[in-house]
C-alpha cells in the first residue's frame, strides 16, 4: 500500500517536503608536506558553526633532500663544459618528479577524504604554487563540490581562524 500526502500529488502544483538535513561541510588546507581536514557543523540549538579536525597527514618526504634518498652523486656535480664550468642539471628532473609525487599523494587524499565523509561541499586552502595544479588533479566528483578555494599556505593556522578566513573568502 502507498501513502500519498494529501495535496501534494502530481497535479496538485505542491511538491513533497523534504527532509531537513544539515549540510555536510570540510575544510581542506595543505602544502606539498602537509595535510589537514576539517568537519564543519551547525549547533542546531544556537546556531553557530563548529570545526573539528578530522585527519592530519604530514607527509616525511616532503621534507627528506634529494642526496638523502639516492646513492647517486650526478647530480652534485657541475656538468661538463670548458674548465669544468656548466649547471648542476641531473638533478632537476627528479626533484620535479619528486614534487609530482608529493601533489599525487595529497590529492589522492583529498579525494578519499572528500568521498568518505559524503559532504555536500568543501573548502580548499592550497598554497599559491599549487593550488591550481591541486584543483586541476581532482577527481571530477570532487571538485564538483568545492565551493571556495583560496590560494594562501593555511597549514599553520588554528581551527576557529579557519573557520573565520572561509567566512570571510
Amino acid at each position: 500500500m502507498r501513502h500519498i500526502q494529501a495535496g501534494a500529488g502530481p497535479r496538485s502544483g505542491l511538491r513533497p517536503q523534504k527532509k531537513n538535513r544539515p549540510m555536510k561541510k570540510l575544510i581542506v588546507v595543505m602544502d606539498l608536506g602537509c595535510l589537514k581536514g576539517y568537519r564543519v557543523t551547525r549547533d542546531e540549538v544556537t546556531g553557530a558553526e563548529r570545526i573539528e579536525k578530522l585527519e592530519e597527514f604530514q607527509n616525511p618526504d616532503a621534507h627528506v633532500r634529494f642526496g638523502e634518498t639516492v646513492s647517486d652523486q650526478a647530480g652534485r656535480f657541475r656538468g661538463g663544459g670548458p674548465n669544468g664550468h656548466g649547471g648542476m642539471s641531473h638533478g632537476e628532473k627528479h626533484l620535479n618528479e619528486q614534487r609530482r609525487r608529493l601533489l599525487r599523494q595529497i590529492t589522492d587524499r583529498i579525494n578519499d577524504l572528500v568521498r568518505r565523509e559524503a559532504c555536500d561541499q568543501w573548502h580548499l586552502g592550497a598554497t599559491r604554487e599549487l593550488n591550481q595544479r591541486v584543483v586541476g588533479s581532482l577527481e571530477s566528483d570532487v571538485r564538483a563540490r568545492l565551493r571556495r578555494n583560496v590560494a594562501a599556505d593555511l597549514t599553520k593556522l588554528k581551527a576557529n581562524e579557519l573557520l573565520e578566513r572561509f567566512r570571510a573568502a
